[in-house]
């Protein structure tokens, strides 16, 4: 899930999965996917967002994209929710890795606030290119409200990601949307996500 050596072996993608299982409940509640049949999980990680959307739409498979430390543990996450045959994986670097085609919705969560303000760009653009006409993208993080005068826990949160990576971004919804935009999405708009911690922000290629 995080773009930086020495994360995402197999005790890292357990713990990661056990706190993300509840928030990626939640999203699966939040969205109405009936009508969208592959996700891409770029950054997916152990597994936990594409198992739980997965788990509430029947007709959905997806493709977790994510570091080859992590694959051999969001496999056997899928096998132990019964969904081995509908989530497939690809191991790479989400920057520099080609994008699979033939995903008509792209969830990017938790990565954002974890690369620098050129990949965010990037992830944007491979974001829109990967979909087709109608395609979902959603971007899920921490972020501040636009003043950047809170929430107190996303902006600690961010703050330390740039301690970590002086090239990070403090994420807002007017940023992360004007990045869609800028990758030619049309935004639908940003929501409060997990109370005082994370937003989702939804957009859609036009067309």
């Amino acid at each position: 899930m995080i773009y930086e050596a020495g994360i995402g072996g197999e005790r890292f993608s357990s713990a990661q999965h056990s706190g993300s299982l509840g928030p990626a409940r939640l999203l699966a509640k939040r969205l109405d996917l009936k009508d969208r049949r592959k996700l891409l999980d770029v950054g997916g990680g152990s597994g936990a967002y594409s198992i739980a959307l997965c788990a509430a739409n029947p007709r959905l498979s997806a493709t977790i994209l994510d570091f080859p430390e992590t694959v051999d543990t969001a496999k056997r996450h899928a096998r132990e929710a019964g969904l081995a045959d509908r989530i497939a994986h690809i191991a790479g670097n989400a920057i520099t890795v080609d994008w699979p085609q033939g995903h008509d919705m792209v969830l990017i969560s938790y990565v954002w606030s974890a690369v620098g303000e050129a990949d965010v760009a990037v992830l944007a653009k491979r974001a829109a290119d990967a979909l087709p006409p109608g395609g979902l993208a959603l971007i899920h993080d921490f972020m501040v409200d636009d003043a950047r005068e809170g929430p107190r826990f996303a902006a600690w949160y961010l703050l330390g990601s740039m301690f970590d990576n002086p090239t990070a971004v403090c994420l807002t919804p007017a940023y992360v949307e004007q990045v869609l935009r800028d990758a030619g999405l049309t935004v639908e708009g940003t929501e409060t996500m997990l109370p005082g911690i994370t937003m989702l922000t939804r957009a859609r290629k036009p067309g």
